[in-house]
């Protein structure tokens, strides 16, 4: 199961996204795999956040996973792992080169 995002051109030219909940399912005349929609969340423009939180929130529950939301992190106070405007961390690598002439 994955959420995905199908976009739709209107005739004046415009686009719609909408987002999914979908799961593929092989089909048996051609042996393909099809996405089955299973929910429609709706258009982009009007999803209601939350309730894709809520759904990763009850996945997170029952898998036993803990779950970051960035966004709420102004609001918890919970900010582990979130940085803005940070340089990447510095690395070192090694690397050996031979060459013949």
């Amino acid at each position: 199961m994955y959420i995905r995002t199908h976009t739709r051109r209107n005739k004046n030219g415009s686009s719609v996204t909408y987002y999914q909940l979908a799961h593929n399912v092989r089909d048996p005349k051609t042996k393909k795999s099809v996405p089955r929609i299973i929910h429609n969340f709706g258009r982009a423009d009007q999803l209601d956040r939350s309730i894709l939180v809520r759904l990763c929130k009850s996945i997170a529950r029952v898998c036993n996973l803990k779950m970051f939301d960035p966004e709420s992190f102004h609001t918890n106070g919970n900010g582990q792992g979130y940085e803005l405007y940070s340089y990447p961390t510095r690395r070192s690598v090694g690397f050996k080169l031979n060459l013949m002439f």
